[in-house]
């Protein structure tokens, strides 16, 4: 589910732009994005059972690196 929220800096406690999340137990998801005053970019979800996939994802998402 892909949720965006988007919000002046003097609203970020405002309840409006609070989003809240519930825990449940044994799942595992990584969420890489990117935060830059100038652009704005996805989010994207790393399930914890497509650890293989990782680098490919990275490798599209955010470029190469040295690893």
């Amino acid at each position: 589910k892909l949720v965006r929220i988007w919000h002046q800096h003097y609203e970020s406690m405002d309840p409006p732009c609070l989003v809240s999340t519930a825990q449940a137990g044994g799942g595992g998801v990584m969420v890489w994005g990117t935060f830059s005053w100038h652009t704005l970019a996805y989010l994207s979800y790393l399930v914890e059972s497509m650890l293989r996939r990782t680098k490919a994802v990275l490798k599209a998402e955010v470029g190469p690196t040295r690893y």
